[in-house]
């Protein structure tokens, strides 16, 4: 699979033309112990909510991969992540898991259901090999 967003600077984007569909806000990088790996999610999203003082039910959408279903739902279990705002078009298990395409897919998937639905944000999170967990916030702007 391929996939791709384009981040640029606001001014950069409409002097070339382009019309931003959502806001970067900020996003978490994370270490956890490489044993719980899958749990990287958690502290990523906590640090994130955290320094934007938000909190769970601030947020409009969550992608969070499903390279195993545990990573889902202990990120739910441990944050009280609604389910029924999660992953709502498929996950990493039902779509796949592509590497270097799966974080650009989940990006446009939240943009896009943001849009749709009128959100403002969404947090796309991930863990990652050898204990690492990252999310990011982006900003419906559309």
């Amino acid at each position: 699979g391929a996939a791709f967003v384009v981040v640029a600077e606001e001014g950069a984007m409409k002097a070339a033309g382009g019309a931003a569909s959502a806001r970067l806000v900020d996003w978490a990088i994370v270490g956890v112990a490489p044993r719980i790996m899958g749990c990287g999610p958690v502290p990523a999203i906590e640090k994130l909510l955290q320094r934007q003082s938000l909190t769970v039910a601030d947020i409009d959408y969550w992608e969070i991969n499903e390279a195993f279903a545990a990573v889902n739902l202990h990120a739910e279990y441990k944050l009280g992540i609604p389910r029924d705002r999660t992953n709502l078009y498929g996950g990493g298990i039902s779509l796949g898991h592509p590497p270097g395409a799966t974080g650009a897919r989940m990006t446009i998937v939240a943009m896009q259901h943001l849009r749709e639905k009128g959100g403002r944000f969404a947090i796309i999170s991930m863990c990652m090999g050898a204990g690492q967990g990252m999310a990011v916030l982006v900003e419906n702007i559309a």
